[in-house]
């Protein structure tokens, strides 16, 4: 059976990773048929990125990665160059779906393509992740456009289409969101991972086969192989005090003002919650998410928060290398924490895999809120925009009180949720058939 996955992304985000691993993992576990994967990236063959944030899944014998059609402008352009690529490109996907509209209302099938890896794959599934979602305005048309072109081409070769557990929203520009339901309503099967997607798609007027699955990247495992203690010498000495891992971003939504704002004071009450918790706690900074650029490099948030801490505080912090891990290397790493602190969401996902119990800090949509509330910790979701330090540590008060329990908890149903996303993939497959 010969996959595609649209909208590949950059292993330097850990958990982007670990949902196009897992779809991969979870399509081979449920199918009888040796399988090949196609990966078409949002990276053009003219970025470099192409190439540097997709090396582990070349190193694989089965696994081939294509250059986008209409991706994220190339990072060696300049910025007139990023323009031009954006209205060269937009104009080429136009007529090219013009092209195979008119090919199949005369021919009633694709003739003629010039993308073969299309044409001759059996199934496209489309990666799931959170990047469906509708800003307003003339660049939140053009960011509903680039996500839905890969998906636009796919039915027009009439394939068989499969969106990957994912979070939606949320919609504001009316003409993005117009276009995004268009898009949604030619998929045979989307596949939620919180029932608060559900009802935001179904508000929007998607009438496709929506499902509930939980977040994919559950299908990774811990293997117990590495130890946060012998690789990056996290702790020295004996860990007396609880180990608190932090996860945290940098933040710039759609560059405005009013993320400035929010950003300030997320960093302000980060490094707070070390400045007031460092005697009872130690520390982790983990960046999970280095690339593809900075404006999502967690090792810039990181610094700025170091900045606030004077020298007694920084000796209760260790910060992890900032360098490319596989997802089960972090999950590994996050076993040895006592609890996270969870900006990114996927870190949290990693640290339940494990068993150990998370407070997540939400910052788009509803992604964080649905897996706290699979868990039954909802009461532990504070916001980017009003995080409050003094809220967080009586946080790390009651889940400590209660770690053994909750990590109990957690760990099983992380097993169950792996479990349902085998369950959900091999119904799914044999119900395309």
């Amino acid at each position: 059976m010969k996959v595609l996955i649209t909208h590949g992304w950059s292993e330097e985000n850990c958990g982007d990773y670990a949902i196009e691993k897992s779809i991969k993992e979870v399509i081979e576990d449920v199918s009888s048929e040796n399988c090949t994967f196609n990966y078409w990236s949002m990276f053009d063959n003219k970025d470099p990125r192409l190439i540097s944030q997709n090396t582990l899944k070349n190193k694989q014998g089965n696994v081939n990665v294509q250059g986008a059609l209409l991706g994220t402008p190339p990072i060696n352009f300049n910025m007139l160059g990023k323009v031009f690529y954006l209205l060269y490109k937009t104009s080429l996907s136009s007529f090219l779906l013009l092209y195979f509209l008119l090919q199949r209302i005369i021919f009633k099938k694709i003739l003629h393509s010039p993308f073969s890896f299309v044409k001759n794959s059996d199934l496209v599934i489309v990666k799931g992740g959170t990047f469906v979602y509708a800003p307003k305005g003339i660049r939140g048309f053009l960011f509903a456009y680039r996500i839905a072109i890969p998906i636009l081409i796919s039915y027009l070769h009439n394939k068989k289409i499969i969106v990957a557990p994912h979070s939606f929203g949320p919609f504001s520009g009316s003409l993005a969101t117009k276009l995004l339901t268009f898009t949604l309503n030619r998929i045979d099967t989307i596949y939620c991972r919180e029932t608060i997607s559900m009802s935001v798609l179904s508000d929007i007027g998607v009438k496709s086969n929506i499902v509930y699955c939980p977040d994919i990247a559950f299908y990774q495992t811990n293997d117990n192989k590495v130890s946060i203690l012998d690789t990056d010498n996290i702790v020295n000495d004996k860990k007396i005090k609880p180990l608190i891992g932090i996860t945290v971003r940098p933040w710039s939504y759609m560059n405005s003002a009013e993320s400035a704002r929010i950003y300030k004071h997320y960093i302000r009450e980060m490094s707070l919650i070390v400045k007031l918790g460092y005697i009872d706690y130690d520390f982790v900074f983990i960046p999970q998410v280095i690339g593809p650029d900075h404006r999502e490099d967690d090792y810039i948030a990181i610094q700025d928060i170091l900045k606030d801490l004077d020298d007694n505080e920084k000796e209760s912090v260790k910060v992890l290398e900032r360098r490319l891990r596989e997802p089960n290397e972090l999950i590994n790493i996050y076993s040895n924490l006592d609890l996270l602190i969870g900006t990114r969401m996927h870190s949290i996902i990693f640290a339940f895999i494990s068993g150990v119990p998370s407070i997540a800090v939400s910052y788009l949509g509803p992604k964080h809120a649905g897996i706290m509330n699979e868990f039954g910790l909802s009461k532990y979701v504070t916001s980017i925009k009003d995080v409050d330090s003094k809220v967080v540590l009586t946080m790390i008060s009651s889940i400590l009180d209660n770690k053994k329990d909750l990590g109990n908890k957690i760990e099983i149903i992380s097993k169950q949720l792996r479990t349902d996303i085998y369950n959900n993939f091999e119904s799914v497959l044999k119900y395309l058939k």
